[in-house]
Formats: structure tokens, sequence, C-alpha cells
């Protein structure tokens, strides 16, 4: 499946009634997202203003992809030292590939 390119990234829709969103193949970053609230729609996530610019290959790619909510920050890799779901709490990375490295899509069952 080609991935629409969604502010210069690959990245897989996700859409139900309520919510259209997006999560990054780069490091697994989720935005832009959009809820409808009654007659409203908001979009609470920040993109990077450079998302859509040519970057220098050396720049890491986390900020490359940076936008909305990381998979580093979802897994608690950037929560506060001592809440018990820091890293130095846990001891384990904040995902299993890291939140620099590229995502595929689990096999289903």
């Amino acid at each position: 499946m080609k991935l629409p390119v969604i502010h210069g990234q690959p990245s897989w829709p996700l859409r139900s009634s309520h919510v259209h969103a997006h999560l990054t193949r780069l490091g697994g970053h989720l935005g832009p997202v959009q809820f409808r609230l009654g007659r409203r729609t908001v979009a609470p996530l920040s993109i990077a203003p450079w998302a859509e610019e040519k970057l220098p290959r050396e720049m890491p790619a986390l900020l490359k992809a940076l936008r909305g909510i990381s998979s580093a920050r979802l897994s608690g890799a950037m929560a506060p030292p001592g809440s018990a779901n820091s890293i130095r709490r846990t001891g384990r990375p904040p995902t299993p590939r890291g939140g620099s490295s590229g995502w595929n899509t689990p096999r289903l069952r």
C-alpha cells in the first residue's frame, strides 16, 4: 500500500466519525489530528514549521518527522523523571524500534 504524504511524511490515515488523524511511517508521530466536537472541528497538535522543507541529511530523523505526538511520548520516554512511565524507572527503550526508525504495518490475522 502506497502511503499518502502528509506534511512531507508518508503516513497512515486513521479515521472515525469524530476523528481524522495520520500516523507517520518515520518514527510513528501522530499528527495532524482533527476532532469533530459538535459543529466545530479542532486541531490541537502542531506540525513542525519545516515539515515540507528540504532538510540536511545529517538532521536526525526524529526532527524531520516532528509533529503532534511521537511514539516516544506515547510510550513514556518523555515522561517526567520519577514517573511510573519514565525510562529510568522501566529500563526499557521508548519503542521497540526507536522513535527515529521506519514503522511497518503489522500482519493482521
